[in-house]
């Protein structure tokens, strides 16, 4: 079965990691992306999306092992 979100759906989702990290205070460039999409009430695409969170997770990892391998 497939779902598909509404706009109002998927700006709500944006939100919600924008709101999340608040709390977090990552800093990422996917994080960025989210935060500028949900500023200008835009949602970019469900491809989008995903690339800026893989973004964000490719560069919370390599954070991360950066400070391991020290």
């Amino acid at each position: 079965m497939m779902i598909f979100l509404t706009l109002r759906e998927s700006l709500r989702t944006v939100e919600k990691v924008v709101e999340w990290n608040k709390s977090m205070k990552l800093d990422t460039i996917g994080i960025h992306e989210f935060e500028s999409a949900f500023q200008n009430k835009t949602y970019p695409g469900l491809g989008v999306v995903k690339k800026y969170s893989i973004m964000h997770h490719l560069e919370l990892m390599s954070k991360y092992l950066d400070g391991v391998s020290k």
